[in-house]
């Protein structure tokens, strides 16, 4: 399971008392950006505690992006959710309906305001996320509308999404230059490149198995041979 959600709010009072400026939260989502290659950024099932150990593991972050459009500033991430012992527990209280929250780990400096609100500092960088009953951001989490949908044959290729802020740069230039007059929501389903090239190349495969090979299988079942070859 793949899951898009939010996980970190800029500029908005958490349930800890605390603020991450967006500028500090910018910041501290690119550099994880950039420790994300080495694939070994993991979440946990709840808040592990002291250092997270491998039977704590839920999740593997795949990618972080930050997002404002002038009222929220939110860091998104994708994240793999893995079929461990912890992870399994997450996918079947989602498959099911359920929602959970996010909490962050991060290391840094805060600092009271005059408002009295601890005001997170330059110096912040985020370790991880992880999922929780009792989140520090009570909007924000992950339920069935997280899930990323795929095409009818998931297993049939390979699902790479384009990040959130590619496309949504991608739309603006859309609607600006082409005079494209779809909502986002379509624009995402219709340009999210990396998924319809192998979607397209997939079915390409199937037909050729049928016209060439005389196969009788669906694209649900050709993909399921696939698979087992």
């Amino acid at each position: 399971m793949r899951l898009r959600l939010p996980f970190l709010a800029g500029d908005v009072v958490s349930e800890n008392k605390r603020r991450y400026p967006k500028k500090v939260l910018k910041m501290a989502v690119e550099e994880l950006q950039g420790r994300l290659a080495r694939r070994d950024v993991y979440g946990a099932a709840s808040h592990p505690k002291g250092s997270p150990e491998l039977n704590d593991v839920s999740h593997l972050i795949e990618s972080v992006d930050f997002y404002e459009d002038g009222k929220d500033s939110l860091a998104w991430a994708v994240i793999k959710v893995l079929p461990t012992t912890k992870g399994k527990d997450v996918q079947a209280i989602i498959k099911n309906g359920g929602r959970l929250g996010v909490s962050s780990r991060g290391l840094g400096t805060v600092k009271a305001a005059v408002d009295g609100i601890d005001e997170v500092q330059e110096d912040f960088r985020i370790q991880s996320f992880d999922f929780t009953l009792n989140p520090a951001f009570a909007n924000l989490g992950a339920g069935k509308e997280q899930i990323l949908e795929s095409a009818p044959v998931e297993s049939g290729y390979e699902d790479n999404a384009l990040s959130e802020s590619t496309l949504r740069a991608r739309y603006e230039k859309a609607c600006g230059l082409a005079n494209y007059r779809g909502t986002f929501e379509d624009y995402k389903l219709a340009c999210d490149e990396a998924r319809l090239k192998n979607l397209l190349q997939f079915r390409e495969r199937h037909t050729f198995a049928k016209r060439q090979c005389g196969s009788k299988l669906d694209e649900e079942a050709f993909a399921k041979a696939e698979r087992k070859e």
